[in-house]
């Protein structure tokens, strides 16, 4: 177990307050004076990291009214101490996390921790998930990055000591983080919840599919620019099978390998799976029913694998086999109607 030093603690949060939004020093001191509460307790890191960006939190504040609704996702200090090392930063010496380089990294790293809605865990049944818009603008297009919480089926509400959570905040492929101390009123309209690891950003699409070893997603985007695009489309579900059944594929031409892509592929909508079964109908024509933990098209079913990966556009849900039946493709439909 990490401790936090002192000088951690000492740190003034009047810092985050400067003369270029003074209608907001209030507000500001008393909702970190409020966070102080779950700060000093679990996650130290967390008062300090958000003082040290170099625009501290008044940009953020500026573009918000009173009357807005947010959450703020908090790591606990282990998360902390892990992604200081992870950034080749000294943990037990804080005055080595105040240079521009690390002024920086806080600056981009912490509007992803506020998010546009006031969750309440509570509220949420058992098996759902709701999706939370951040502040943090997405780095290939106009629109905010997005998490996952989901109200895990068997959680109980919380319990001594934080042994049991009430659910999660899903970052897979990179990790996930419990919630251990959940809706903390940091002020009428805000909710702050303490989770026990990182909250990681979404990723680009490529990158995501990579770190799931499924290496012939590169062959198939440079084959298909339709495909590639995707890369900076926002709404989107990819249900994607394993490796194996891509690597075949690439055996098809590029007009069949394009109409078994889009066999899988959602388009105008990022399908988040819930209990309650949904039917959607990809690009192809398909029809796709999904469940979180199996989807079917036809006489096609496959398991999911993992589920509501959110990537920095659109959406991917990994699955164990393909959803194409013994189909016409396009090409041969086109040439039959000649």
């Amino acid at each position: 177990m990490r401790f936090c030093p002192t000088a951690v603690i000492a740190l003034a949060l009047p810092l985050l307050v400067d003369a270029r939004a003074p209608k907001y020093e209030k507000y500001v001191s008393q909702v970190m004076g409020n966070i102080a509460y779950i700060d000093t307790k679990q996650s130290i890191g967390f008062g300090y990291w958000v003082q040290l960006a170099d625009k501290s939190l008044i940009p953020l504040f500026n573009k918000l009214t009173l009357k807005d609704e947010m959450t703020i996702v908090m790591p606990n200090t282990e998360a902390f101490a892990n992604f200081i090392e992870s950034k080749g930063g000294n943990w037990s010496d804080p005055e080595t996390l105040t240079t521009p380089a690390w002024r920086s990294i806080w600056d981009d790293t912490y509007d992803y921790f506020f998010f546009k809605t006031k969750l309440n865990t509570s509220a949420i049944a058992e098996g759902e998930t709701v999706v939370l818009e951040s502040y943090k603008q997405s780095p290939v297009g106009d629109w905010p990055l997005t998490i996952a919480y989901r109200r895990e089926v068997g959680y109980a509400a919380i319990g001594v000591n934080d042994t049991v959570y009430n659910g999660t905040f899903v970052a897979e492929p990179w990790g996930v983080s419990n919630v251990s101390f959940p809706d903390y009123v940091a002020y009428p309209n805000i909710n702050a919840d303490l989770v026990t690891g990182w909250i990681y950003e979404p990723r680009n699409l490529s990158v995501t599919i990579a770190k799931m070893n499924v290496t012939a997603w590169t062959d198939i985007t440079s084959r298909l620019p339709s495909i590639a695009s995707l890369e900076t489309q926002q709404n989107f579900t990819l249900f994607l099978p394993p490796n194996d059944i891509l690597t075949n594929a690439l055996a098809k031409s590029d007009a069949d390998l394009l109409t078994f892509i889009n066999a899988h592929l959602v388009q105008n909508t990022r399908v988040v799976l819930s209990p309650t079964a949904q039917t959607v109908k990809t690009v192809a024509g398909n029809l796709i029913t999904a469940s979180p933990s199996s989807v079917t098209s036809g006489s096609q079913n496959a398991t999911v694998t993992m589920r509501d990966i959110f990537t920095n556009g659109g959406m991917v849900q990994f699955i164990s086999a393909s959803l194409q039946g013994n189909t016409t493709t396009a090409a041969v439909r086109e040439r039959s109607e000649l």
